[in-house]
């Protein structure tokens, strides 16, 4: 009987625990993809993928494909954006391969930094 209790109580509580980091994290991810919709030109027409919440629930790393300026999808673009507001697209590819692959380096650095260790939420 102890132990059907015993079991019942550390079953609840990994379930509750599960739930908090869920809800934790699910409004992180709401935060970050708010940032991401605000950051673009057309925020209605933004495509998210799966978006991937650091541990401590203050960024987030993902995907995201929205219109440009001529009403065309740009491309898919990898963001870091934080539950602050503040969103960093990918840098663009540009007639500079140093500066580019210098660029492209410290943004996945960034990325790696930030929403690592970390939990996936796909759509």
């Amino acid at each position: 009987m102890i132990k059907r209790l015993l079991l019942a109580a550390a079953a609840a509580s990994i379930v509750g625990g599960s739930v908090f980091y869920w809800h934790a994290h699910g409004s992180a991810k709401a935060q970050v993809m708010a940032a991401v919709r605000m950051s673009l030109i057309d925020p209605d027409s933004a495509q998210v993928g799966a978006v991937f919440v650091g541990t401590n629930g203050k960024f987030g790393c993902g995907f995201v494909n929205a219109k440009n300026r001529m009403g065309g999808f740009s491309g898919r673009r990898a963001f870091i954006a934080g539950i602050d507001g503040s969103v960093e697209l990918q840098p663009e590819i540009t007639q500079d391969l140093l500066a580019n692959q210098r660029a492209q380096a410290d943004f996945l650095e960034r990325g790696r930094i930030l929403c690592a260790p970390m939990q996936m939420f796909p759509d």
